[in-house]
């Protein structure tokens, strides 16, 4: 299978590893041994990450047509904002 135009961003999460959005998993990347792992799996469907950020536990997930995303590390918890129900005009970050 292709998942071509799914993933346009990722994070570090230290020296040797990287922080991937495909379908509604985070994978972890492995640069010294090429391999991925399942790192955190949400109830994200259908969004194409164009931004990441992670920082303190948090991750944030800017989209380009649905809005700003917060997922809590820990405990896999995500808040979605988006034009509906905060004050953002715009669904694109």
């Amino acid at each position: 299978r292709k998942y071509r135009g799914l993933m346009n961003s990722f994070v570090k999460l230290n020296d040797n590893e990287v922080l991937l959005f495909l379908k509604n998993t985070f994978y972890s990347f492995n640069k010294s041994d090429n391999s991925f792992s399942k790192y955190l799996t949400t109830n994200l469907k259908g969004i194409v990450a164009n931004e990441m950020l992670r920082k303190d536990g948090i991750i944030w997930i800017g989209t380009r047509t649905n809005g700003l995303y917060y997922i809590d590390e820990k405990t896999g918890d995500v808040t979605h904002y988006g034009r509906a129900r905060s004050a953002i005009n715009s669904s694109r970050f």
